[in-house]
């Protein structure tokens, strides 16, 4: 599921969230499901956006008690 709000015409927010399985045929299996949440921002003005990310990362690869966390920030111009 993801929300995302336009503050204004040049603002924007949003927060996803996810969960995902995976299919085993191992009775005993200790596979959890994997956890994806994250927020985005990006400003506008003109041809230029500047953008960031926050991303957190539960039971990566399906594997339990694993986190991951990773940010992201851009500039993009456009001409």
């Amino acid at each position: 599921m993801s929300v995302a709000y336009a503050v204004s015409e040049n603002i924007s927010v949003s927060y996803g969230t996810s969960e995902n399985t995976q299919n085993t045929t191992a009775a005993s299996s200790t596979n959890q499901p994997e956890e994806v949440s994250g927020i985005t921002a990006s400003y506008t003005m003109g041809g230029m956006t500047l953008s960031g990310a926050m991303i957190d990362i539960k039971n990566q690869g399906f594997v339990q008690g694993t986190k991951e966390e990773a940010w992201e920030l851009a500039l993009a111009f456009a001409f």
